[in-house]
C-alpha cells in the first residue's frame, strides 16, 4: 500500500518547500500531481533514477518569473545600448 507523505523528499528554496516527486509515481498519480501544484500552490521537482529532470510550478510563479526575466532582458538591453552610445562618441569625439 502506497501511503502519501507530503513531506517525503521536501527541501526548501527562499520561502516555499519544493518538493521531488519521481516520474513514475507522477505519471500514476497525475491528476493529483497537477492539483498540488495547480490548486495547491506546491514548487514539484520531477525526479528520474534519483536525479531532477524536471520542475512543475503554479502559474503564478510562472507569470512572475518571466516578469522578472523581461525586465531582466530590457534592462540589459537598454545598458547594452547606452554602451553602444557611449562608445560610438568616443569615436567620432
Amino acid at each position: 500500500m502506497n501511503i502519501y507523505n507530503p513531506m517525503r523528499g521536501v527541501q526548501m528554496k527562499g520561502d516555499k518547500a519544493v518538493a521531488r516527486i519521481s516520474t513514475v509515481q507522477a505519471r500514476a498519480e497525475f491528476s493529483h500531481t497537477v492539483n498540488r501544484v495547480a490548486y495547491g500552490g506546491e514548487r514539484l521537482l520531477l525526479t528520474r533514477r534519483g536525479r531532477d529532470l524536471a520542475a512543475m510550478i503554479p502559474l503564478e510563479d510562472m507569470d512572475t518569473l518571466l516578469d522578472a526575466l523581461r525586465k531582466r532582458l530590457v534592462g540589459n538591453s537598454v545598458h547594452a545600448e547606452r554602451e553602444q552610445d557611449v562608445l560610438s562618441s568616443e569615436r567620432k569625439g
